[in-house]
């Protein structure tokens, strides 16, 4: 019922001088926004506290949400003018922005068992849904080639995102041979897709689906960082080849068995209703916008939902002393929530899962920060940082602190990390940056990724990373000159055996990796080949290898006809202040060997039950210009470990290695990983079981042992 219009007035009066609102899934937008009348929508809120502002600009205003699904059909937009604001959960983790779609049980049928496309295993037990019925509208064919999602849709089982239907269901296929690499270069119209020879008969099943260009296929095509998915041009299942109607940057076959590939290469096919044959799998048909699904429980006992938002839940450009606490954010194939330049912003306590890219993006400003977020169920990565001023060195004080981020990448496998900042090849930037006390974990590809200048980070957990690729680090930069500054300090990443710890790749300059521990992964800190990197009092027990440097830049020609490295030292001044005084030795590269890893320290690594405290590769003359000293191989008693069994890494203060190894410091492991406050009043357990170490000593190109050749 309307309230008469004075009591309206009157009541909207004591909100406002309360400077509080509430927001409710059951209120009313024609109400005054009280705890007993709240608004129904977000938009209301905002614009009732601008009205406020107008007047008050400085006054805080706080906006409740009230227990419930608040759903969003369309991004929440803040902007300049919304300042002083606090967005926060009634109840904490009770207040939900949902754009999923709910699909209920009565909009599926039953796909009739006799249909020929159908597995045997899967007859009667295959449902199907009108997407257009549903008013989806991320249905459409994928690309000819991708690396994500392919801008599909995501469907979710109660709470659990479901897998597209793939042939193998967990493994790969193997390449036989590579018949035609592919065209990647040139003009478009002499591009071609690479052609490969397949073993057995199960693409007989796909022949329609073919014709119909309808088929696609997914792996790592060339490298084992870089996934690819790719159309298929032509199936010609008598010669069992496999054409591709796209190539892959560098063609098909795998880079380290030469021109002609290993044989081994790996492979699955993707979105077939012919491979539906076990729970949970679905695929679309593109043609009829149909969606296939064998669910994994009954559909009327089911909770199940569609994520067709491609934009953010939560937008802010330019806000300033703007915070979201509390609040959970689902179910879009976009972000969760982004942040476009301001300053002072706050995302505190919230859980973003089940989005479709990143959960949380900092994009420019100033002193933004993310403290005490769950962050999990993501298409992409957790929380993707860049600010600052690289010309300048002028910091943006961004802040990551104490966030749990967990089962990412789940679309795009590379290059989606845990956290990112300032990665060099995304194009970003980030200055004075401090990351700390996060637990990243299960993860394809990279836990943290970083780039820029001055950004600590210190007492991050990483562990269960690099799961399905290779050649990549827990801790990973790559190819930079400029990047002086950043700083690892006391960090733990382990059971991780095919990830490098702390990985410095192709040339990247001027890290300082300290007092940091490494278990269970295939190498602590490896400097590849870059200058003035310092690795000291770094910690590896059980691991491939404690330490590595090498001179790879000699061989790859990382000098001043290298165009990367040298764009990057020509986009600033490294002769004049602040980078003259800031890192000084950056004037000389263009008067001296740039190729070589002058200046760059390992010193006092202690390495436990590993192959080697330190491992080098590089001609003696070339690793001279580079310190390697007090490396040394210890035993688990020198180590004096409280409870080493128990991932407990605290040394006791009369340990051994403090006098047998110089330069070795106590590291505070009880300070590494989550901690409770306000914002996160309990820490998780670990996870109890972890992967085994299955290969430690293999982890990088450089060290990986070499294909045989094959027989002529």
């Amino acid at each position: 019922m309307k309230l008469p219009f004075p009591a309206w007035i009157l009541l909207f009066a004591s909100a406002a001088a309360a400077a509080e609102f509430h927001v409710s899934p059951t209120g009313r937008d024609d109400q005054p926004g009280t705890k007993t009348l709240p608004f129904a929508t977000l938009e209301k809120a905002r614009d009732a506290v601008r009205a406020l502002h107008q007047t008050s600009p400085a006054e805080e205003a706080t906006v409740w949400l009230e227990a419930g699904i608040h759903r969003r059909s369309q991004t929440f937009e803040l902007g300049a003018s919304d300042t002083h604001t606090t967005y926060r959960a009634a109840k904490p983790g009770a207040g939900t922005l949902s754009a999923a779609l709910e699909v209920p049980a009565s909009a599926w049928t039953a796909v009739a068992p006799e249909d020929p496309r159908l597995d045997p295993a899967a007859r009667g037990k295959v449902f199907q849904l009108n997407l257009d019925g549903l008013g989806v509208t991320h249905c459409k064919a994928f690309p000819g080639r991708f690396n994500d999602g392919g801008g599909l849709l995501d469907l979710y089982c109660d709470g659990e995102k479901q897998p597209w239907s793939r042939w193998p269901n967990s493994s790969d296929a193997k390449m036989k041979r590579v018949l035609d690499k592919g065209v990647w270069s040139g003009q478009p119209k002499d591009r071609r897709g690479g052609v490969f020879e397949y073993d057995g008969d199960r693409p007989l099943r796909w022949m329609a689906a073919a014709e119909a260009g309808q088929l696609w296929v997914a792996g790592f095509w060339r490298v084992p960082w870089d996934f690819q998915t790719v159309r298929v041009k032509a199936l010609d299942t008598t010669r069992r080849t496999l054409a591709m109607a796209e190539p892959v940057q560098l063609g098909i076959g795998s880079k380290y068995a030469g021109p002609e590939g290993s044989g081994e290469e790996p492979w699955h096919v993707i979105n077939l209703l012919e491979e539906i044959d076990m729970p949970g799998e679905l695929c679309v048909d593109f043609i009829t916008r149909t969606l296939y699904f064998w669910p994994p429980s009954a559909l009327k006992d089911a909770s199940i939902s569609i994520a067709d938002m491609e934009t953010p839940l939560i937008r802010a450009k330019e806000s300033a002393s703007l915070t979201l606490r509390g609040l959970n954010l689902e179910g879009g194939l976009g972000e969760g929530v982004e942040l476009i330049g301001g300053r002072d912003c706050v995302v505190a306590g919230c859980q973003v899962t089940r989005v479709g890219r990143n959960a949380i993006v900092l994009k420019d400003g100033r002193n933004h920060q993310v403290l005490g977020n769950d962050l999990t169920l993501l298409g992409h990565g957790g929380v993707i940082v860049s600010g600052g001023d690289r010309k300048t060195l002028t910091p943006c004080g961004h802040v990551v602190d104490n966030n749990h981020i967990s089962r990412y990448a789940l679309a795009k496998l590379n290059y989606s990390p845990g956290i990112g900042v300032g990665f060099s090849p995304t194009g970003t930037v980030a200055v004075g940056c401090r990351i700390t006390h996060n637990r990243i974990h299960d993860s394809p590809h990279a836990g943290i990724l970083y780039g820029g200048n001055d950004n600590l980070f210190e007492f991050n957990e990483v562990y269960d990373v690099v799961k399905k690729t290779f050649d990549m680090g827990a801790f990973y930069t790559t190819s930079e000159w400029i990047s002086g500054g950043n700083v690892l300090r006391h960090n733990f990443v382990h059971h991780a055996p095919e990830a490098t710890g702390f990985y410095l790749d192709d040339g990247d300059s001027g890290d300082r990796v300290e007092g940091n521990i490494a278990y269970r992964v295939g190498c602590g800190p490896f400097i590849g080949g870059g200058h003035d990197n310092l690795a000291r009092g770094n910690l590896a027990v059980d691991c491939g290898r404690g330490a590595h440097l090498d001179t790879r830049g000699v061989d790859r020609g990382y000098n001043l006809s290298n165009k990367n490295l040298v764009r990057g030292l020509e986009s600033i001044n490294a002769k004049s202040p602040p980078w003259s005084t800031r890192f000084p030795s950056l004037a000389t590269v263009f008067d001296g060997k740039p190729e070589l890893p002058t200046g760059s320290v390992i010193e006092s690594t202690v390495a436990v039950n590993c192959e080697s405290a330190l491992h080098v590769s590089g001609k003696k003359e070339h690793l001279a210009v580079a310190t390697l000293r007090d490396n040394v191989e210890v035993t688990l008693e020198d180590m004096g470990f409280l409870n080493a069994s128990q991932l407990d890494f605290r040394m006791k203060a009369d340990a051994p290695v403090f006098t047998k190894v110089s330069g070795f410091k106590p590291i505070p492991f009880e300070k590494i990983g989550l901690y409770s406050n306000e914002y996160r009043p309990s820490v998780p357990p670990r996870a109890a079981e972890f992967r085994t170490l299955k290969s430690p000593k293999w982890t990088t190109r450089e060290s990986r042992p070499k294909p045989a050749p094959k027989a002529k």
